[in-house]
């Protein structure tokens, strides 16, 4: 799995499929690096799991994530040799089989924090007489000056490293919802964190009242399983179930081509949850990517401070919004007061995840499209890329997104930290 800062995406599943004996079910090829003899099968409906994995006790050892909700994906993952894989193939009661991809995160650094100004205004900051954008921390951010109106009882899901929940920033918001298995919950990367600060840190993020929960999908900057992601999606929508508050899900990462992740995705957004997903930092159309290219998810591209799309940023018409992304900075893993900048699309898509918490707040929920349709605006500022239905994100001022009332309060400059 990849994490979209110049940040995160799930490289996974493909269209292409291995060769197999005709009466074989085919096995779906992830693109690019693949988790050895790990796939996910999806059951026809119908079908009982249980009776399946019973069948052979050899298989049922083999399954990895067993206890997935069958009303959002009705199967499970594991690592099967290939007679194992050959009876899976062979079986009635299997739909699908994919490759397990690798899901990874992206990072670049460098030091600033003009993203939350931006998000609070319909116009481009304004440079220097001299033409030099200044990157130093002393911007100004309007937002609600009621706390019930800043993301106050709004849940948002940052599916990633872990988050270091400690961290003075979250004063006692943030907790650990879930992680993988053979996971701990802490944040050794650091990716989650700043994810997480941007998206509702006192200091450094847009909804200052909203819930933190982490869901720790990656093991390292660079290592994920398309089959844990499934898990963090699914325990999003069932714990959003129960706890009925309205929920965000923040995916800064990202899978290629992925059936299984664009199914679940679309399955939980059904159920309430909104997603916001980074667009990805390869520099190509995201309609490649999963779940950046699911109609239903609010994909983010990144722009720079002069609102030119970020070079890396990917784009096209899966990009339904565009919001800072370049040196942003926000909490770090390093202490309780650290912190740090990055760039990608990774940090573009927490400022539209507070953004939707802040609408949540002010107007209380409402089903993801109709809240994905008030983020849009109809201004087209991001330079290159007019012939898409796609923007910067504005959380004020703007009647279409209606995040502006009574933002009034101003956050004066922090000191400036080392990037690293």
């Amino acid at each position: 799995m990849r994490l979209f800062t110049s940040t995160v995406l799930v490289a996974l599943f493909g269209l292409s499929v291995l060769a197999a004996p005709d009466k074989l079910l085919q096995v779906q090829r992830a693109y690019g690096a693949v988790n050895p003899h790990s796939y996910i099968v999806k059951l026809k409906p119908g079908a009982c799991k249980y009776t399946l994995l019973a069948s052979d006790p050899s298989l049922r050892a083999a399954v990895t994530h067993a206890d997935w909700d069958s009303s959002i994906l009705h199967g499970f993952a594991g690592v099967f040799d290939a007679q194992q894989l050959y009876m899976l193939r062979a079986s009635a009661a299997v739909e699908s089989i994919v490759e397990d991809g690798v899901v990874q995160p992206q990072t670049l650094q460098t030091d600033a924090a003009w993203g939350l100004a931006r998000v609070s205004s319909k116009r481009r900051l304004i440079p220097h007489d001299d033409g030099f954008w200044p990157l130093a921390l002393n911007y100004t951010y309007a937002y609600p000056d009621a706390e019930s109106k800043q993301g106050e009882g709004v849940d948002i899901y940052i599916l990633d490293t872990g988050v270091y929940i400690e961290h003075v920033d979250f004063e006692g918001r943030a907790s650990h919802g879930w992680a993988a298995e053979g996971l701990d919950v802490s944040d050794e990367q650091g990716h989650g964190t700043h994810v997480a600060g941007i998206a509702a840190g006192r200091r450094w993020g847009v909804a200052k009242q909203a819930n933190i929960i982490s869901v720790k999908i990656l093991q390292t900057r660079d290592k994920g399983r398309t089959a844990d992601l499934i898990s963090g999606l699914i325990y999003v929508a069932v714990t959003a179930r129960l706890t009925g508050r309205p929920s965000i899900a923040n995916l800064s990462v990202g899978v290629k081509n992925s059936s299984s992740i664009d199914w679940v995705t679309e399955k939980i957004i059904k159920e309430g949850v909104h997603v916001v997903v980074a667009a990805g930092n390869k520099n190509q159309d995201a309609a490649a990517w999963s779940p950046a290219r699911v109609p239903s998810a609010i994909t983010v591209g990144a722009t720079k401070i002069d609102d030119d799309r970020w070079d890396s940023s990917n784009y096209g018409p899966a990009v339904d919004i565009w919001a800072p992304g370049l040196q942003i900075t926000s909490a770090s893993n390093t202490n309780r007061t650290g912190s740090l900048s990055h760039s990608g699309t990774s940090q573009a898509a927490p400022h539209v995840s507070g953004a939707v918490a802040l609408w949540i707040s002010e107007h209380g929920n409402a089903e993801p499209e109709e809240i994905k349709r008030r983020l849009w605006s109809k201004m087209d500022v991001v330079t290159g890329f007019r012939e898409y239905r796609s923007s910067i994100i504005c959380a004020t001022s703007q009647p279409e997104v209606s995040l502006s009332l009574g933002f009034s309060q101003q956050q004066p400059a922090p000191p400036r930290t080392n990037s690293h």
